[in-house]
């Protein structure tokens, strides 16, 4: 949660984006550099607490335990890894570790790991993610990382990632309606419109005054309106970085300033003038102020590897397992998940990947498809709504694509067989076509050419009746089905153990 009120402050600095289209066009700006996909950090914590609050509401609506049990909250964790895997970047989701603080807003924090996080890591890996044990709190190591460069963004719906140095902050969506529509700050952006209150120091200075995650209380009697005023116009964030490394008379000191300024700051809406006499000897306590100051990470424990954080591709057929297994769903709920999240991802992925290193098949050149992939695109002529993608004020192109996934399901469709213990439906197991959707600016990346020429063969039109998904967003629907029923262009996408993904594009 971090300092209440603080994402408030924050918000009028605040860059309102599409999730997917923010990462999409950071994908590929880096892809022209030559550089890999962009990498976002993630608190499985919250991910956890909110998994367990939907088990929790679905039991206070009535539902039974046999029918809630922990595949509702498993449900809850697919749903935010079926949104990543549908946006070309690198998620790296991490876990507490041993030595995170023993008290967090007033509770005493359980030694052990949370009943969900084995399984979680499970989930996290067949979608192709990375998952990581941090030596402390995740929080703090997610800032450190993205302070050093390993990660790109921090994903979270905690202020506490500023006060421990994150650069780059997405805040986890708001909006139950629109999932996409998240708020990006930079730190320093922030530091430009206010240079003392939201530095480092700034921002520990106010958990410090108004309360936070560590000791709740703060200074009685000051709120964080007071707090923010005075580290706008008075040193005392950075004295009190000094002061308690200093300690003793420092301390003493700083309080005698902190004194005065609540008594006589001109900025301050009301004087403080009777707290200013009674700010207690132990304030602020030192262990607080270090556990944000110097939270233990990576960088304080250089034996801590960490992760490899290079492209991986989702494993439909471990999804399948674990769908089974953990969640009960049947097959059409399982091939649903495939088809709106898995194969689009690792099509985005695959095709982002091989137009970057070049090696992909020049045009005209035809193949025989082989392997498990997606292959035989061709763009659909209505739109999901059930899939599309709100986001902002600007419209954000989609390509809805059919696929031929006879020989995708084979593999995944034989996990869930075996899994189940049952017989492939006839209609599944003949099943030929799927719909999925890719994100325009990437298959433009990727076959500029192709599009060229076949939209000026085919003026495209907007869909504006039926496409709009948000109050806010309207998006175009290309059709590159030509008058014949073929498509410009074909993908073959391999999940075979020890076989690298392979494109195969026919002209």
């Amino acid at each position: 949660m971090g300092v209440e009120g603080l994402w408030k402050i924050f918000e009028p600095f605040a860059d309102r984006r599409s999730f997917a289209e923010l990462l999409t066009s950071d994908a590929l700006k880096r892809a022209r550099d030559g550089r890999g996909f962009p990498v976002i950090g993630i608190d499985a914590s919250p991910l956890m607490c909110q998994a367990q609050g939907a088990a929790r509401r679905a039991r206070e609506n009535g539902a039974s335990w046999t029918r809630v049990g922990l595949n509702v909250e498993y449900s809850c964790l697919v749903k935010f890894l079926e949104q990543w895997v549908r946006i070309p970047a690198i998620p790296l989701v991490v876990f507490d570790g041993g030595e995170r603080p023993m008290e967090k807003r007033n509770r005493r924090v359980r030694g052990q790991e949370h009943y969900l996080a084995r399984r979680f890591r499970a989930l996290i890996e067949a979608f192709g993610f990375h998952a990581f044990t941090a030596p402390g709190e995740a929080e703090a190591e997610l800032a450190y990382l993205n302070r050093a460069g390993h990660i790109d963004y921090v994903l979270t719906s905690d202020c506490d990632a500023f006060l421990f140095g994150a650069i780059k902050v997405i805040r986890c969506p708001q909006l139950e309606e629109d999932r996409d529509l998240v708020e990006v700050y930079d730190a320093n952006t922030l530091i430009h419109h206010e240079p003392r209150a939201f530095t480092r120091n700034g921002m520990i200075f106010l958990a410090m005054l108004s309360g936070g995650d560590y000791y709740m209380k703060g200074l009685e009697g000051c709120g964080l309106v007071t707090a923010f005023t005075l580290a706008q116009w008075t040193d005392l964030p950075d004295m009190l970085s000094s002061a308690v490394a200093d300690a003793g008379p420092a301390l003493s000191k700083w309080r005698e300033k902190l004194g005065f300024e609540l008594a006589n700051n001109q900025h301050l809406r009301y004087k403080l003038r009777f707290l200013s006499s009674r700010i207690p000897e132990t304030f602020p306590n030192p262990n607080v102020f270090n556990l944000y100051q110097n939270p233990v990470t990576s960088f304080s424990r250089p034996a801590q590897v960490l992760p490899d954080l290079g492209l991986e591709y989702p494993n439909s057929t471990h999804i399948v397992r674990l769908a089974c297994e953990l969640l009960d769903w049947k097959w059409d709920r399982i091939f649903r998940l495939l088809q709106t999240s898995v194969w689009p991802g690792h099509c985005m992925r695959q095709t982002i990947e091989e137009k970057k290193s070049g090696a992909a098949i020049p045009l005209g050149r035809s193949t025989q498809s082989s392997g498990l992939g997606c292959q035989a695109m061709r763009t659909i002529k209505k739109i999901d709504r059930s899939f599309s993608q709100p986001g902002s004020s600007a419209s954000f192109q989609y390509f809805g694509l059919e696929i031929s996934i006879s020989s995708i399901q084979t593999l995944a469709l034989g996990a869930y067989t075996s899994a189940m213990n049952c017989g492939a439906d006839p209609g599944e197991a003949t099943r030929s076509i799927g719909q999925i959707w890719i994100p325009a600016p990437i298959l433009r990346f990727v076959h500029p050419e192709i599009i060229q020429k076949y939209e000026h063969k085919h003026p495209v039109k907007s869909n504006q009746s039926g496409a709009c998904s948000s109050k806010k967003t309207v998006q175009d629907i290309i059709d590159f089905t030509a008058g014949d029923g073929s498509s410009p262009i074909h993908y073959s996408v391999t999940e075979e153990p020890n076989v690298p993904p392979t494109i195969e594009i026919m002209d």
